[in-house]
């Protein structure tokens, strides 16, 4: 928020997809320029618990979409290589235990093991197998789905 007439900019980071930024700026410019107390967090709860249900809805649709009884095209040697993209930069698809284990190399902290999910060569990083979390989640990984490109 900035408030060019009164030298003021307020800047508000968080390390997590809340909804509290907002409310929390305007309630810092609200003490900061003397104005009345309003309940910034309460007024935006319900957008915000609205918007959340339609994200958690998203990432229960592949689950959801699931074809029961398939497997995957290759056999899992098939899958492993080094993988690119520009939003995480490379990444590794290695076969352990039996498993396919995505390892994004810019952060070795990123670590998941890969599930097979439909009846074509995409698979979604899993916490079920060799006990990996995915950083930031308490229930595992993401459930975004990863695609092989077969490089």
């Amino acid at each position: 928020v900035l408030v060019p007439e009164e030298g003021l900019g307020i800047v508000v980071l968080t390390n997590g997809m809340t909804g509290l930024a907002t409310p929390l700026a305007y309630r810092v410019l609200d003490a900061y320029l003397g104005g009345n107390e309003r309940d910034w967090a309460g007024e935006a709860l319900p957008g915000w618990l609205s918007s959340r249900e339609r994200f958690e809805a998203r990432q229960r649709a592949p689950e959801q979409n699931r074809v029961a009884g398939t497997s995957p095209s290759l056999a899992l040697a098939g899958y492993k290589g080094t993988y690119g993209g520009p939003m995480y930069g490379d990444a590794t698809v290695s076969e352990e235990g039996g498993r396919l284990v995505l390892r994004l190399l810019p952060n070795p902290d990123l670590v998941a093991d890969l599930e097979h999910l439909w009846s074509t060569c995409t698979s979604t990083p899993s916490s079920s197998g060799g006990g990996r979390r995915w950083p930031g989640s308490a229930r595992g990984p993401p459930p975004s789905s990863w695609t092989s490109s077969g490089r």
